[in-house]
């Protein structure tokens, strides 16, 4: 691995405060939540022997339960195994927790491998607010594009509260949005739903789409908008719990 093929992509440093079924079960700290996405940017696969993050937080992923990351393909590191799967379901890509530190929720230098970058919560130089505790991450807007990743116009807010870890932020990862004229304002996940709430119109007509893969959507269901905010429940297969969500408006 190296700064040629491995990228940071997805930075949760200050998270939505727990809410209270996840401060019931002992996670009452946001920074239980942290995570950081990478992402293979080659065409080949990358061994990830010998990777690690030597700055900001610390994880050798020679000690990880991911050692080899396919083409294409994302991994992530997380602050509590634990905290971080009681949010965001227990399907996705994580290769292990920080064994050491946390992400500051000032900005810091992280490093992996050979590269180092500082991310930032300074409104006034360009870096997204709402990634500063609101429940955004910041995502790299071009993921092969420039490599001066200390840039605040490199990073963006994620489309959804909550951040889309694991996947690609097309619009939320989890719970993914087509551009429009509206947007998703909230994410719930229970062990056999996931509830999402979208802005919306009183008449317009909205579809639910699902997909297993992130390639291909199917219609699920049409949704009557409320005048403000329109909310749908989306049931979790057991047999199939990987699945993703979008609205589309008609």
């Amino acid at each position: 691995a190296s700064s040629a093929n491995l990228r940071v992509t997805e930075i949760m440093y200050n998270p939505a405060d727990p809410t209270a079924e996840e401060a019931a079960a002992g996670f009452a700290n946001n920074d239980d939540f942290e995570y950081l996405e990478l992402l293979n940017i080659s065409d080949a696969p990358i061994q990830l022997y010998g990777a690690m993050f030597g700055d900001g937080v610390n994880f050798d992923f020679t000690d990880g339960a991911i050692q080899t990351i396919e083409a294409g393909q994302r991994v992530l590191v997380v602050a509590n195994v634990e905290a971080f799967t009681m949010r965001y379901g227990s399907m996705l890509p994580i290769a292990g927790a920080f064994t050491n530190g946390k992400l500051s929720n000032g900005g810091e230098t992280i490093q992996l491998v050979s590269a180092e970058f500082a991310y930032d919560d300074d409104a006034e130089t360009g870096w997204p607010v709402e990634a500063d505790g609101a429940g955004h991450a910041l995502v790299l807007v071009n993921e092969t594009g420039s490599t001066d990743f200390s840039e605040s116009a490199m990073w963006t807010k994620s489309a959804a509260l909550n951040g889309s870890p694991g996947a690609e932020e097309s619009g939320g990862g989890v719970i993914v949005t087509p551009p429009g004229d509206f947007q998703i304002t909230a994410i719930a996940h229970t062990s056999n739903e996931i509830t999402i709430s979208f802005t919306s119109e009183a008449g317009a007509s909205y579809e639910v789409q699902v997909s297993d893969d992130l390639n291909s959507f199917s219609p699920l269901a049409d949704v009557d908008g409320a005048d403000g905010t329109t909310s749908y429940k989306v049931a979790i297969d057991a047999a199939n719990p990987a699945r993703y969500v979008r609205v589309a408006k008609k």
